[in-house]
């Protein structure tokens, strides 16, 4: 079934900034759980471009050098495309269709890099990837394939929220927030960006008083949900373990070299639990249950730290 799914190209658009790269090590080196399933043709079309946005020379040196050696790898560098700007953390970004939002640091913004460079790539799929997104296993991966097979389809994702009304911690405002495939791990057809003619920028109107809001590529993607017969992809709960998405980890400034380690594994316990693979499944389920209720609980009180500490992002801390 691999060999007649993994036929198609497809580039992985990954955004690393200073504060990403220490879980973008991990990341990267990820990738190659799925490299090394794909055949010598398939590996001369499978691209992770990683695109380092205003890295310092301490991390170009350190990450870039390393990062590139890989062989799915390509690296731009906007070093000297950041020369020519005077971005500003904080400063006012206003998107295609209006909506102003700030800049999360002295760089290029995730919203516009996505809205100018995706559509760039002439490869059959274009995939949006976050550093701090991690391959546990690659089988996810080829099930997303598998779900794309499907003419109508037009991108898949590891998960999706629905439209629900909730409190958004990072404007401190109630709002109707509307459904999105998740961009930490998203693959888009070509044909999608020849569709959807809006922006990947956040996007909100007020309506009776209310907040109605678009996150981050979900504008782009509702455009692409109005047109009759096309369908739209997320992965069933049991690919969860074959993966683990940080979130927003490079909003935690207590994270450094000495404790990522740590955090990285009590995270994958907690969701997976630390039993991989055993002949007895059921087993294998039980124990892992036990496990992240016992290490969740011992930890409650960090885990919960780091989660508020990255519900805020405040820039003269970065």
């Amino acid at each position: 079934m691999k060999d007649s799914i993994t036929r198609k190209s497809i580039t992985f658009f990954m955004l690393v900034t200073n504060r990403d790269c220490m879980f973008g090590d991990y990341g990267v080196k990820s990738f190659k759980k799925i490299y090394d399933k794909l055949n010598h043709s398939e590996k001369q079309h499978f691209k992770l471009f990683i695109y380092l946005n205003a890295l310092t020379t301490k991390n170009l040196n350190e990450y870039a050098v390393k990062w590139a050696a890989y062989p799915y790898v390509q690296i731009f560098d906007n070093t000297e495309k950041i020369r020519t700007k005077n971005f500003v953390a904080g400063e006012t970004i206003t998107s295609p269709e209006g909506i102003d939002r700030v800049r999360d640091d002295i760089n290029e913004n995730y919203d516009e890099l996505w809205t100018s460079e995706l559509p760039k790539f002439n490869t059959d799929y274009i995939a949006t990837v976050d550093a701090d997104f991690e391959v546990l296993d690659a089988e996810f991966y080829f099930h997303l394939l598998l779900a794309l097979q499907n003419p109508d389809c037009l991108f898949a994702s590891t998960c999706y929220n629905e439209t629900a009304y909730c409190f958004d911690s990072y404007s401190n405002r109630n709002m109707h927030l509307y459904e999105r495939n998740h961009t930490w791990f998203c693959i888009y057809k070509k044909e999608a960006f020849e569709l959807s003619e809006r922006s990947h920028f956040y996007y909100e109107e007020i309506r009776d008083g209310e907040v109605h809001a678009f996150d981050s590529a979900a504008y782009f993607q509702n455009e692409l949900r109005k047109i009759p017969g096309k369908k739209f992809y997320h992965l069933p709960n049991k690919y969860q373990a074959n993966f683990i998405h940080y979130g927003a980890g490079s909003k935690n400034i207590s994270i450094n070299k000495s404790n990522i380690s740590f955090y990285r594994k009590l995270m994958i316990t907690c969701k997976i639990g630390p039993i991989r693979k055993w002949t007895n499944i059921k087993v294998v389920n039980l124990l892992n249950r036990i496990a992240r209720k016992l290490i969740s609980k011992t930890f409650k009180k960090k885990i919960n730290s780091l989660s508020t500490e990255r519900s805020k992002f405040i820039f003269n801390q970065a």
